[in-house]
């Protein structure tokens, strides 16, 4: 039998879990791998000669897109679940921010519908993806000194 870290024990079968599925680099985070893809889709889509006529849409949608990536790996070299939160916060405003900016460009025509498609599905696996980590965050202990707030009368 393998002795298991301080922090778990035998019958912690969520803490097991954990322990299996535990990111070693911000690379390995499903929510940073899809936010790269939707910075790669971005580039692409603003390559095209039609942002000629607006480098400023264009600056702003790679910056959203860099910065959704950006706030993911530099959250998760924060030192608890709650500054990571935070981060992952800002993450997801800015692929926000990319989805509004990917609709303002085919409503002035740079873009189609269909040269866009990709980009709003990458947009939505990569909220998913960061809610899902956003509430394993909540759900997991931090230290003691650095709990999520217990909701008034717990």
């Amino acid at each position: 039998m393998c002795k298991l870290p301080w922090f778990l024990n035998a019958r912690d079968a969520q803490g097991l879990q954990l322990l299996l599925v535990m990111a070693k680099r911000f690379s390995d985070l499903i929510c940073w791998q899809r936010a790269r893809d939707l910075r790669r889709e971005v580039f692409k889509l603003t390559s095209k000669t039609t942002f000629n006529q607006n480098f400023k849409l264009r600056d702003q949608l790679q910056d959203a897109s860099s910065s959704a990536c950006a706030n993911i790996s530099e959250g998760f070299a924060r030192l608890t679940h709650r500054e990571f939160h935070r981060f992952l916060e800002v993450s997801r405003a800015s692929v926000n921010e990319v989805e509004d900016r990917l609709t303002e460009s085919v409503e002035k025509r740079y873009l189609s519908e269909r040269d866009i498609r990709t980009a709003l599905s990458l947009c939505k696996r990569t909220r998913v993806a960061e809610s899902r980590l956003m509430k394993s965050l909540k759900q997991r202990p931090d230290p003691e000194w650095n709990r999520w707030p217990s909701p008034p009368g717990q």
